[in-house]
């Protein structure tokens, strides 16, 4: 039974964890959402989702007048599409994730050490080297080691919408 709450702490950590999404097109008008587009886009590997539902990868883009200029591939070959014709852009911050899963990861992971599943001897007897707060202690260090990783892999979205 405590590896089933083990199992279900870890699993709500790798959901919700740090997976968050920043919607810019809800903050600024459209001139502005360029502006920011240009100025934090530039070198991040970005998803493009066309108005026709059709996706891909690009390493760059930039925005000038009404035209994104996207980088292909590493020997930068550089194409253009009308930002009419673009839904939305997607990029990941994986290092803007790693305090949201620091803090959650100690959380969960104090919670499951004052709960007793972390550091119980298996033969369920009086242990003197067992002390709660200990585990609570050494649940949150391990949470928080764990959250931070988790935060890192799953990453930051922002989603800039254009043609919404």
């Amino acid at each position: 039974m405590k590896l089933f709450y083990l199992t279900v702490a870890i699993v709500f950590l790798f959901i919700i964890g740090c997976s968050h999404t920043y919607e810019v097109s809800k903050y600024y008008s459209k001139e502005d959402l360029k502006k920011e587009f240009n100025r934090s886009a530039p070198s991040k590997v970005l998803k493009v989702v066309l108005t026709n539902d059709s996706s891909f990868n690009v390493f760059k883009g930039v925005i000038v007048n009404d035209t994104m200029y996207l980088n292909y591939n590493s020997t930068n070959t550089i194409k253009s599409i009308p930002v009419s014709t673009v839904n939305e852009v997607i990029y990941k911050n994986h290092w803007k994730s790693i305090l949201p899963g620091f803090l959650l990861g100690g959380i969960v992971g104090g919670t499951l050490g004052t709960a007793g599943l972390l550091g119980r001897p298996k033969d369920g007897g009086n242990n003197p080297k067992f002390d709660q707060f200990t585990a609570t202690i050494g649940g949150a260090l391990l949470g928080t080691i764990v959250g931070s990783v988790v935060g890192y892999i799953i990453g930051y979205k922002y989603h800039f919408q254009f043609n919404p």
